[in-house]
């Protein structure tokens, strides 16, 4: 009675793991919100403008200036930040790779939200690159 337990507990362990592995290996990105220097994750965004539409633009735009100052930070010494160029919206976007809505809502003239925001980081890099910045 003995060998049989054992053996099944030997059986048992193996299926245990991916059991409890499964969704990190089946929902990647779930696990991976935040898990480099170009991700930033539970971004908080509250805008308000003329209408709905208006007011989640204005809330992304500035979802994606505020991650982009977290990122830098954390690449850059603060010694530095004075050097940073002021950047076109249309400069920033060309450094985000994605962005993921966590939750939203809204109303006739606000907008709502948590967001994670992602960079390219090879543009990234090109950026601090041509500002000769570390």
């Amino acid at each position: 009675m003995a060998c049989r337990r054992s053996k099944c507990l030997a059986v048992q362990a193996p299926c245990i793991a991916l059991v409890i592995l499964f969704p990190a290996l089946v929902l990647p990105g779930t696990a991976r919100a935040a898990d480099t220097l170009y991700d930033v994750a539970k971004v908080s965004v509250d805008a308000t403008d003329k209408d709905a539409v208006a007011a989640k633009a204005k809330g992304m735009k500035a979802a994606e200036l505020d991650a982009l100052e977290v990122v830098l930070k954390r690449l850059m010494p603060t010694s530095a930040y004075a050097q940073l160029p002021d950047l076109s919206q249309q400069n920033i976007e060309d450094l985000v790779s994605s962005v993921s809505i966590r939750s939203e809502r809204n109303s006739a003239t606000r907008y709502i939200a948590s967001l994670d925001v992602s960079f390219n980081p090879e543009a990234v890099k090109q950026l601090l690159d041509a500002q000769n910045l570390p």
